[in-house]
């Protein structure tokens, strides 16, 4: 995170400091005193925050954003709790897939591939080999969470012994941190359910035009029942974005060009031979070559977690290729990420061609929580994010739908 400017630090010294001595003079203490207390004041007190800071960062702990009324995030503040939210998430705070921010409005995002191929020495070689650059120019989508916040319900609870005295006064600040915490966490996993699945309702209507058949340039019975029945959307899932998407020409959206791998019903007894079908078609350039093969990743629904740890419970099955070391899952070597995809569905390719893009801070972004216009007396908080997801080299990716 950006830190505070030293220009920034003296200006809020001198503002907290001259607040302080004003506050002194109004009692009867001389000019000099009551400066030279308000700046003491304020230095220590701009170090026991900084130094708080500093120790919940050391530590690992999220630093707590304290509340007094009404309060409004921005800029690096807004970024850092945004972050925050972003990170709770398992996609993107175990770095599973290639996180881009700091797209504002659209952006160009790259990934480059390339292949080498020996040859006889000459004195005029002929080029071999290939580079290729795939490029896509991305637009993330502007959404938000918004509900209103009623601090009536805690008036006649414990909470009110920490709200100010008057009647007037409703506002407790462990409430709001409460409320925003539990906030953040459900917000940030349901970004999560966007990014993997779902789609749009024009791409819901394009596919269900479709005439599903077995060939790769066609799209299976299962997968047109998956985009029939996905949760409709702001973006296309990044298993939708694989099913029918634009990835070979930009702005004509076809079949996708994935590796189609026929699935059916995922269970604990089935599903070794169903990952068996997934990784004997992963590409064997990303499995064998030592610079790739560390990315090289199945993407499975949640529920297999459970389905596998199962399947090692048996013991005939005790020397099977699922290998668990504390919450760490892989197959023949390859890495299993655990992710919301629908049931009875896997993804399995290069992990770090899976991009997720997003903004942290725009211009108009924040987080605010604050009062209603009167005469409400309820509170609303908002917040503001940007998300889209692409999948460079599709025709490397292996898809499985059930």
């Amino acid at each position: 995170m950006k830190k505070i400017s030293l220009i920034t630090s003296i200006a809020l010294i001198a503002v907290t400091g001259l607040a302080v001595a004003t506050g002194l003079h109004a009692f009867g203490m001389s000019t000099i005193n009551s400066i030279m207390l308000g700046l003491a004041f304020s230095v220590v007190s701009t170090f026991i925050n900084a130094e708080a800071r500093r120790t919940a960062k050391l530590s690992g702990a999220a630093y707590v954003l304290a509340f007094n009324g009404p309060t409004t995030f921005t800029d690096e503040v807004y970024q850092d709790l945004l972050t925050e939210i972003i990170y709770m998430n398992k996609t993107v705070g175990q770095g599973m897939i290639r996180f881009f921010d700091q797209i504002k409005g659209s952006g160009r995002i790259r990934a480059l591939s390339a292949t080498v191929t020996g040859q006889a020495y000459s004195n005029a070689p002929t080029a071999s080999g290939s580079t290729t650059l795939q490029e896509r120019l991305i637009t993330p989508v502007k959404r938000e969470f918004y509900d209103t916040i009623d601090y009536e319900t805690i008036r006649n609870t414990a909470g009110s012994l920490e709200i100010p005295d008057g009647a007037a006064n409703i506002v407790q600040d462990k409430f709001t941190q409460a409320i925003l915490g539990l906030v953040a966490g459900k917000a940030s996993r349901a970004v999560e359910t966007d990014f993997w699945n779902g789609a749009t309702a024009a791409t819901q209507t394009a596919v269900a035009a479709l005439t599903a058949g077995t060939a790769q340039n066609q799209v299976s019975t299962a997968e047109k029942a998956y985009v029939a029945a996905a949760p409709t959307s702001y973006v296309d899932g990044v298993l939708t974005k694989l099913i029918y998407s634009d990835a070979t020409t930009p702005g004509t959206f076809a079949v996708g060009a994935r590796i189609k791998v026929a699935g059916t019903t995922l269970s604990a007894t089935n599903i070794k031979d169903e990952v068996d079908k997934v990784y004997a078609q992963m590409d064997d350039a990303l499995l064998n070559n030592p610079e790739m093969s560390q990315y090289a990743t199945i993407f499975m629904p949640m529920n297999c977690k459970k389905f596998i740890r199962l399947y090692n419970k048996t013991a005939a099955n005790f020397r099977d290729m699922f290998e668990i070391e504390g919450d760490n899952f892989s197959y023949c070597g390859v890495a299993i990420q655990f992710v919301p995809l629908p049931s009875n569905s896997m993804i399995a390719g290069n992990a770090m061609d899976f991009v997720w893009a997003t903004d942290l801070v725009a211009d108009l972004e924040n987080v605010v929580v604050d009062k209603l216009p009167a005469p409400a007396k309820n509170f609303y908080y908002d917040l503001i994010f940007t998300m889209e997801n692409w999948i460079f080299y599709q025709s490397t990716k292996v898809v499985y739908v059930g």
